[in-house]
């Protein structure tokens, strides 16, 4: 038989990028196409003759806390986003973006992700098991209380056993705040 290649553009225009800029009070991430805006009818550029799934541009900004939100949805797939100064809702986006997954029919419920966790129903359980510490890792609640337990007492033993906050580090404080929960006191 012989050996031969395919076609290779269509793959490379499929894989769109997520840009992370992360760093201590910093958090910034984007995906995909976010140059539609709110109003727009249906943006330039689709050219191809097809019949277009309806565009639709969900936007929220909090300029006093820094927090800004945008998404871009065809037919209700995210097709792009921009996620400034709430990183678990970029988490979220970026899962739903690299899926291909609909959004729900009300976007704000996607901002709850990064509710402040003194108001009961706000957000999700920062502590629960499955809960994300450390985005450029994929690090756990979790796996740190596991990495805790086996006798990793400090943010550097995290991460030189799970890779948390070995990334961009801006998760380094929320990872003291895991093992402050997750390490028992030794009694006197």
């Amino acid at each position: 038989g012989e050996l031969r290649a395919g076609p290779t553009s269509g793959l490379a225009a499929q894989a769109a990028a997520v840009v992370m800029l992360k760093a201590e009070g910093v958090d910034v991430v984007a995906a995909g196409d976010t140059a539609p805006e709110p109003w727009d009818s249906e943006p330039a550029g689709h050219t191809d003759g097809c019949a277009a799934a309806p565009v639709s541009v969900s936007q929220w900004a909090d300029p006093e806390h820094g927090r800004y939100v945008k998404m871009v949805t065809r037919g209700g797939i995210l097709t792009g986003f921009v996620c400034v100064g709430m990183p678990r809702t970029a988490a979220e986006l970026t899962l739903l973006f690299e899926r291909g997954s609909e959004l729900p029919a009300d976007r704000s419920v996607l901002l709850r992700f990064d509710g402040p966790d003194d108001v009961p129903g706000a957000g999700g359980d920062a502590f629960a098991p499955d809960a994300t510490v450390c985005w450029c890792n994929g690090v756990s609640v979790g796996a740190i209380a596991d990495a805790a337990a086996a006798g990793n007492s400090t943010v550097a033993c995290i991460g030189a056993a799970t890779r948390a906050g070995t990334g961009c580090g801006g998760c380094k404080a929320r990872i003291g705040e895991v093992l402050d929960r997750v390490i028992v006191p030794a009694t006197p």
